[in-house]
């Protein structure tokens, strides 16, 4: 049994708007995703960044975003120098909170009882990784 053609087309013009839904959808989640670290960081982002990784995930009402930022040289010592980031933190004796690990300088806030935010730069890669848990 043959289908319509108008049936067809019907199916075609649903199979394509449900495609450009999807493309629409993602472009929203991504720019969610930046507005979520330009809201609940503390650190400020030279004005030339480039996001390396950027994922995240949803269910039942928890969030669960991880944000990378990788820097040039010239890019992290303006990161660095913006943020207040110096010796100290390098040292692990910082007053801001920052705890050194190796090569990683570690923070965490605790903004409620559901959220926590994670902050990482990892000074041999020159990259700044923000985690935000919302449960």
């Amino acid at each position: 049994m043959r289908f319509p053609i108008h049936l067809t087309k019907a199916l075609v013009l649903v199979g394509m708007l449900f495609f450009f839904g999807i493309l629409l959808f993602n472009q929203r989640i991504q720019h969610t995703r930046l507005e979520i670290f330009r809201q609940y960081s503390l650190l400020t982002l030279p004005p030339a960044y480039e996001v390396k990784q950027n994922t995240a995930g949803a269910g039942n009402y928890k969030t669960n975003a991880v944000l990378a930022f990788q820097f040039d040289q010239k890019n992290y010592e303006a990161f660095l120098r913006q943020n207040k980031i110096n010796s100290a933190a390098f040292k692990g004796s910082a007053p801001d909170g920052w705890i050194k690990s190796k090569d990683i300088l570690l923070r965490n806030q605790t903004v409620d009882a559901h959220t926590t935010i994670t902050e990482a730069i990892n000074t041999k890669e020159k990259m700044l990784k923000f985690h935000f848990r919302q449960e």
